[in-house]
């Protein structure tokens, strides 16, 4: 070896020599036979290829007959692929680039030497180094001020760079599949949702005013039957036409249903005969109750109006008997036998007090001290029940079918007398007021089950009535129509 690597030098310093090549001879000499190739051609040190040797030159005799063998290169082998990591740029590192060795040249006599230079070795590739990956990592949302940002759920950058989610009424802020969704304060909605670029207007809307989106978003106020549009607190109270109430007003989700409900003001009921009852298409009878039996339990024995209340029963109303009974004598045992019992204000209540409450039978009564008795009013005369004197109107919530499509004021007796009325339970529903005392209701109801004044459920449907002593004797049109329109509602008939 040692031997081998002095020629290689000796080649080395004869290129660096300046010579005439072209005065040369290329047929040469009788010079001697040009050394033997390079036999070695096992590729060089890790590091990088080996460089070939440089071939002898003769200046004379022949060419070198045998070239020697290239060196063999080996490539290098192609870095291996670094893993970007997510929430950062991630950079691929640069492929490794494969170094291959040079071929050694064939050696050539130079003017008769002994031999020509071995050939080179082959230098062996050397693999290049990449360190992270060949190929660059991915973004999958958007470069912002130089970071990879998740524009689909970021509520600072959300649908774009820069567009921060509204913090305007909003009670969480959220960016979903890059639009704002952020949940609301109380009282308001994000309703718009704009998409980007536009800018977000966080929550927006007013849920308790808006009457195109009263309640909810795109829940407007109906407006059939409508006189003045308005959504307050999330719910249509909008002012009706003439002849119609907005009675239900539907809590959002449900839609509106503007003002449905038919009042007795309504022009198909303007020829209605007496007792008959508004209802939708027009007039009818308040309700049919034939098949069933009534108890009136009043005083000694029938007053005038105890009278007008038993032809009530028979004739318009079509019971198929209606029982009077003095309040003296009657029994549980015996009301239970009825569909209906009635307690007139002529019964005596320190009669009843231990016989009527636990009746399963519906009961009407107009006798304002048997209202605490049957649970539907406090203990308290004159400040839970009570009589109001001299009186000729009521004023009338229209909203339930027991008000008899009746509305606002409304005149129930011809001239001025006693009216009956209670400061009643949570679970009633008030008909109607006394005028100018609208805690004081002078005609509601309680459904079966309910509960009463001590909690316990009401055994049967309970009605309290304005009627009063002579009231039946004094009633209107209109004051028969409620007092019908609530009978017929116990029974479950109206």
């Amino acid at each position: 070896m040692r031997k081998r690597k002095r020629y290689a030098v000796l080649l080395f310093a004869a290129v660096g020599c300046s010579y005439d090549w072209d005065s040369l001879d290329p047929r040469g000499g009788d010079g001697h036979t040009g050394g033997d190739a390079g036999s070695d051609a096992t590729g060089g040190a890790p590091e990088g290829g080996g460089s070939s040797g440089t071939a002898g030159i003769t200046t004379s005799g022949a060419a070198g007959t045998v070239a020697g063998s290239a060196g063999e290169v080996t490539a290098g082998s192609v870095g291996q692929a670094g893993t970007g990591q997510g929430g950062t740029t991630p950079v691929g590192g640069s492929g490794g680039q494969p170094t291959g060795g040079t071929s050694g040249e064939a050696g050539a006599t130079v003017g008769g030497s002994e031999s020509g230079g071995e050939a080179g070795t082959g230098g062996e590739a050397t693999a290049g180094s990449g360190t992270t990956s060949g190929a660059a990592g991915q973004c999958s949302g958007a470069f912002c001020g130089g970071e990879c940002i998740a524009v689909d759920s970021s509520v600072d950058h959300c649908g774009g760079c820069d567009r921060a989610c509204s913090q305007l009424r909003v009670a969480e802020l959220s960016c979903t599949n890059g639009v704002c969704d952020s949940t609301c304060q109380a009282g308001t909605a994000n309703c718009s949702l704009p998409e980007a670029p536009a800018p977000d207007n966080g929550c927006e809307t007013s849920i308790y005013t808006s009457v195109s989106n009263c309640g909810a978003c795109d829940r407007a106020c109906d407006t059939a039957n409508v006189d003045g549009i308005r959504c307050s607190v999330g719910f249509c109270d909008s002012t009706c036409q003439t002849g119609s109430a907005n009675c239900s007003q539907p809590a959002a989700p449900d839609p509106d249903d503007g003002c449905e409900t038919i009042t007795a003001e309504h022009p198909d009921c303007a020829d209605c005969d007496p007792f008959e009852i508004c209802r939708p298409g027009g007039c009818s009878a308040p309700c049919d109750a034939a098949g069933l039996e009534a108890l009136l339990v009043r005083g000694t024995t029938d007053t005038a109006a105890d009278l007008v209340v038993i032809d009530w029963f028979s004739s318009t109303l079509g019971f198929d008997t209606v029982t009077s009974v003095d309040s003296a004598d009657v029994t549980a045992a015996q009301a239970d036998t009825f569909d209906l019992v009635v307690v007139a204000s002529t019964a005596e209540g320190l009669d009843l007090f231990d016989v009527l409450a636990g009746v399963t039978a519906p009961v009407v009564s107009w006798e304002p001290y048997l209202h605490p008795y049957f649970g539907l009013t406090g203990p308290t005369v004159d400040f839970d029940f009570g009589i109001a004197s001299n009186q000729t109107q009521v004023v009338v919530d229209p909203c339930h079918p027991a008000s008899a499509a009746l509305v606002g004021a409304t005149a129930v007796f011809t001239e001025g007398t006693d009216l009956s009325w209670g400061v009643v339970i949570g679970s009633a529903t008030v008909l109607a007021t006394v005028d100018g005392a609208p805690g004081q209701a002078a005609a509601f109801v309680v459904e079966a089950g309910d509960p009463l004044y001590d909690g316990s459920p009401a055994p049967a449907r309970r009605v309290g009535l304005f009627l009063h002593d002579s009231g039946p004797s004094l009633v209107t049109d209109d004051g028969a129509r409620l007092a019908l329109a609530s009978i017929c509602w116990a029974i479950d008939r109206l």
